[in-house]
């Protein structure tokens, strides 16, 4: 089974992307992802994106480390995505690709239309859609859990605002 991965970026979490909270969180995307591969998942699909695509795509990397058979596939919307990310994210980014089992280049510019043609893209080449949400039914991964539902795929939601106890 191919999973496809959308999730918020740090400023749209419901809490302080780097508070206390982010280990618990990392921990529980972990478990989750590992419930996945249990239940049949062998690859999972990443858009590059910083927040929840590279947390996802980190632990994804780790599981292989520890000899989990699993497969990591990044979509990258246009080919300078990464040129408005700080060195700590450049650094990560460029990580994940080095490990990453295969990628693609949507477009060689940016174009308004590039993200919302990655998250298609992703969803229609997967069986399914993990996301990790923020509980707003606006921005790209509320867009892309709409497409997938209207694509027949079933989806699944971590909800990010089951942390908000913790803070």
């Amino acid at each position: 089974m191919i999973c496809a991965c959308s999730g918020s970026r740090p400023q749209n979490f419901p809490w302080n992307y780097h508070s206390g909270i982010y280990a618990l969180y990392r921990a529980e995307l972990r478990r989750r992802l590992q419930d996945l591969i249990d239940r049949g998942a062998e690859e999972f699909v990443v858009g590059m994106a910083r927040g929840a695509d590279t947390d996802i795509a980190e632990e994804v990397i780790a599981l292989k480390d520890e000899g989990v058979k699993v497969r990591l596939y990044c979509v990258i919307p246009y080919s300078g995505q990464a040129d408005g990310l700080s060195a700590a994210e450049r650094s990560r980014y460029d990580y994940i690709l080095s490990r990453a089992d295969g990628s693609e280049t949507l477009f060689p510019l940016f174009r308004r239309d590039c993200f919302h043609a990655r998250n298609r893209r992703m969803v229609d080449m997967s069986d399914m859609l993990f996301a990790v949400w923020n509980g707003k039914q606006t921005g790209g991964t509320a867009s892309t859990v709409r497409y997938a539902v209207k694509q027949g795929k079933p989806h699944e939601l971590f909800d990010l605002r089951d942390f908000l106890w913790s803070e």
